[in-house]
């Protein structure tokens, strides 16, 4: 049975529940789950293909909500209609995001396309660290009466190093230091080719400021196995020399490496980074190690 799907990004504890047609509402540790006229075999979450049990999110982590086994759609034109919706709320009741219906449109869907649902949510700005929010999602029928609702409260928690980042700060200081691409969080020292990662500074302090704007230097020099320089840049931001950033800018700094030519397929490579305060004098460097693959 093929699965649908709906993605968001902002830039649920595992559990096995089998729901009668009728009301049914269960939940267990912060994950509440209500069905009223549809079935529902299973409802669990996961992250890059794993399944887990945790409400502490990491920032920059792709979580994703699943429907599986959903039943009792009402059937018209040999089509089932459904509809929709998400939310992320803050704490006080704000929405950072607000869906109304993932699947507008009156044009239905396959009957046997629409028992597995799921939901795909990219933990990120505006979202910050360290705060709590809810996420809801509700799935109802357009032509019938029934619905399933899922609501979580989650924390969002500081990105872990998954790739082994070596960090030395003087003066600079970041809060977590972590390789993003398209997908969120990068789990492996692994990267494809023609793929953009980023090298990310969260939370980044300890500029001098100069009439309220901050300046920043960063360089990055990528080599080879045996040593041989194959990329340098010596001033990624030299074109704000004059004019500065705002500091809220830098306290989210990233640097942006396209895997490409003149890196190669199969070959690994050492990514040494440099940011530091052309003000004065505090700096932070990185080193990681890469593999380009297919």
């Amino acid at each position: 049975m093929k699965k649908r799907y709906c993605i968001y990004f902002l830039q649920l504890l595992t559990i096995h529940l089998i729901f009668s047609t009728g009301f049914a509402k269960n939940s267990n540790g912060d994950l509440i789950i209500e069905s009223n006229g549809l079935s529902l075999n299973d409802a669990y979450l996961s992250s890059y293909g794993q399944r887990f049990s945790s409400n502490q999110l990491q920032f920059q982590t792709k979580v994703k909500l699943n429907l599986d086994g959903i039943r009792g759609y009402a059937i018209k034109d040999d089509k089932v209609f459904i509809g929709c919706s998400m939310q992320v709320i803050d704490k006080y009741g704000k929405a950072l995001l607000n869906e109304t219906d993932l699947f507008p449109g009156d044009g239905g869907l396959e009957r046997n396309t629409a028992g597995n649902l799921y939901l795909t949510l990219v933990v990120g700005t505006p979202m910050r660290l360290g705060a709590s929010y809810t996420w809801i999602v509700k799935v109802w029928d357009k032509v019938g009466h029934g619905e399933v609702r899922t609501e979580l409260k989650f924390k969002v928690i500081e990105t872990s190093d998954k790739v082994g980042i070596e960090v030395n700060a003087r003066g600079l200081k970041a809060r977590s230091v972590f390789m993003t691409n398209q997908n969120g969080a990068i789990q492996s020292n692994k990267v494809s080719y023609l793929e953009r990662i980023k090298l990310n500074f969260y939370d980044l302090k300890g500029f001098t400021k100069k009439e309220g704007k901050v300046f920043v230097g960063g360089s990055m020099i990528v080599s080879d196995s045996q040593g041989n320089t194959v990329l340098e840049y010596s001033d990624l931001f030299a074109d704000y020399d004059q004019t500065g950033v705002e500091p809220a800018a830098a306290e989210k700094l990233h640097l942006l490496l396209a895997v490409g030519d003149p890196l190669k397929k199969g070959e690994i490579y050492t990514w040494k980074s440099r940011v530091w305060d052309k003000a004065g004098k505090g700096e932070i460097t990185s080193e990681v190690k890469i593999e380009v693959v297919n």
